[in-house]
């Protein structure tokens, strides 16, 4: 025992000294000294950061809004010096935005609706009218879940999010305004 532990010993003496030999690599501190003189006077990353998350804000892929900042960022490149800057393609399938959306709740009263469609849902091809579904995603865990919704989505529109107060009155009144609309449909 007492051979083995100074074996352990003299080994881990013996890979420090190796280790430690070899000479620190010389730091050019004129180097340092212009990059943090860069950084600190001539950076652009917020400015970079403001064009492509307030200009063009949030983009799916194969948007016009995505197209439109990856070429932004292509030409970013190109001026600062980089000769090589290119946009390489990708596969994903078919490119997706919002036009615009507006949601009206009819009745029992008038009441506009912050909403929107979730992403690549198909348009509508103009106004829609017809009755309102909730439905909790989270809930549904298989297949057997859906059951319950089969043969009544048609023509319906369907909520998936309760977050908002739809009308004025306790969170308890919204759900069950929210119930009475699904069992209408």
């Amino acid at each position: 025992m007492k051979v083995r532990c100074v074996f352990v010993i003299g080994l881990f003496l013996m890979f420090t000294l190796v280790f430690s030999a070899h000479p620190q690599e010389k730091v050019y501190w004129d180097v340092v000294e212009k990059i943090m003189k860069e950084a600190f006077e001539n950076s652009q990353v917020m400015e970079n950061a403001s064009w492509l998350c307030d200009v063009f804000g949030p983009r799916n892929a194969k948007s016009s809004s995505f197209r439109a900042a990856a070429k932004w960022a292509k030409k970013r490149l190109e001026e600062y010096g980089l000769s090589n800057a290119t946009m390489d393609p990708f596969e994903f399938g078919t490119g997706w935005e919002n036009l615009y959306t507006s949601v009206h709740m009819m009745s029992p009263r008038y009441m506009p609706i912050i909403a929107y469609p979730p992403m690549w849902s198909a348009g509508t091809n103009g106004k829609v009218r017809g009755p309102v579904i909730y439905i909790n995603f989270d809930a549904i865990t298989s297949e057997n879940d859906l059951d319950l919704y089969r043969g009544k989505l048609k023509n319906t529109i369907i909520f998936s999010r309760t977050e908002r107060n739809w009308m004025t009155g306790s969170p308890t009144q919204t759900w069950m305004f929210m119930n009475a609309l699904s069992r209408k449909g």
